[in-house]
């Protein structure tokens, strides 16, 4: 992925900066070039996760950004989440790019919202504290947003659905003919049996609170 703003913004079949699923071999228009098919080895990311624990004896953090893949790659975390077995989870919640990429079992496009709000609500019923930070956006969005964005306070963070639907919201309320990827946020899980021992930073010692 990369996020300049044009036609190298694709994630996949998907051009993340026009947000639009490209025709089969797309690439804007791009003639495509293939070389030799190559293949590689995959392993879900619980027995990464299992292999860690015999290893070290827990997990303390585990970092997902992967452009509206998140859901993919919790789905392969599911034994480990349901187990608590990392303690943190800090993951990129964009809803839009989520929706982009989200099909149910027949390939259908699902409505928005279901995949993004589905994933929040695994976690929670995992037993984990979810923490919102703060907004981000692309660097081209418009201005205005870019520059109020630290100012927002009417996040809705007591449902889940208000909640996904805000970021789309936001569009409306900062239309820009020549933007289109949105608005998304980190969000931090926390395990209730997580354990801060030593908690240095600001953030270490509000989270060390409900520990």
């Amino acid at each position: 992925f990369v996020g300049g703003g044009g036609k190298g913004d694709h994630v996949g079949k998907y051009d993340m900066w026009t947000m639009t699923e490209l025709e089969d071999g797309g690439g804007s228009g791009a003639e495509q070039s293939y070389g030799d098919l190559v293949k590689v080895k995959t392993i879900r990311v619980d027995d990464i996760i299992d292999e860690i624990i015999a290893r070290d004896g827990t997990v303390f953090l585990v970092k997902i950004d992967t452009q509206g893949y998140e859901p993919g790659v919790l789905s392969g975390l599911d034994k480990s989440i349901k187990q608590r077995k990392i303690q943190h989870l800090l993951f990129e919640y964009w809803p839009k790019g989520i929706d982009l990429l989200a099909k149910d079992s027949v390939g259908k496009q699902m409505d928005p919202c279901v995949l993004p709000v589905k994933l929040l609500i695994m976690l929670i019923n995992a037993g984990y504290r979810l923490y919102a930070l703060p907004v981000m956006t692309h660097p081209k969005a418009p201005y205005e947003s870019r520059n109020t964005l630290k100012d927002l306070w009417d996040r809705p963070l007591t449902n889940l659905n208000k909640n996904c639907k805000w970021y789309y919201d936001m569009e409306q309320r900062f239309p820009d003919d020549k933007y289109h990827m949105g608005y998304w946020s980190d969000v931090l899980a926390v395990s209730p049996d997580a354990k801060i021992t030593h908690p240095v930073t600001e953030t270490g010692l509000a989270l060390s609170e409900y520990a």
